[in-house]
């Protein structure tokens, strides 16, 4: 399945996409996802950057939203591999070097699969963005992020980005 999600972010870069695996690490994104935030480059765990870098613009008014989704998600997740190590790890070290994943952990916040998201970019400023969340099926749990502007402005914002 991942070179057929590689081929299309790679065949789309003017478009604003990601894809991320059942651990949450990116797989692969375009350009333009690259160009509106650090946390969309492949290889980057979205939960440990969440919770952990200090890259995350936790004063936007939507981020523990966001965050709880973040729980959300790697819950989901584990509660369909429960034997899976790399996840235990993950949770324990989140849970012992943040105090917001343990109350998004506790929170238990269901993923609704569309949002509205704030991005706060160093050039373009504010974005105000739809994400949408695609699973990618085929017996992967790999899902696919679409971003377009949630407004008029936003777009125009979104547009103008480079990767």
């Amino acid at each position: 399945m991942r070179p057929i999600v590689l081929d299309v972010l790679d065949s789309l870069p003017d478009v604003a996409m990601m894809a991320y695996d059942r651990h949450l690490d990116v797989i692969g994104s375009t350009r333009k996802a690259q160009a509106l935030h650090p946390i969309y480059l492949p290889g980057t765990n979205i939960a440990r950057f969440t919770y952990l870098s200090e890259k995350v613009n936790r004063d936007l008014r939507d981020w523990e939203q966001k965050a709880d989704l973040i729980a959300s998600a790697l819950r989901s997740s584990l509660s369909r591999h429960p034997e899976d190590s790399a996840f235990l790890d993950l949770v324990g070290e989140l849970t012992a070097r943040s105090d917001v994943f343990a109350r998004s952990w506790a929170a238990n916040t269901a993923d609704p699969g569309q949002i509205d998201v704030l991005i706060r970019h160093p050039e373009a400023g504010e974005l105000r963005l739809h994400q949408r969340q695609l699973p990618l099926g085929g017996g992967s749990e790999d899902t696919l992020v679409v971003w377009t502007g949630a407004d008029e402005e936003s777009a125009t914002k979104l547009a103008s980005l480079v990767g």
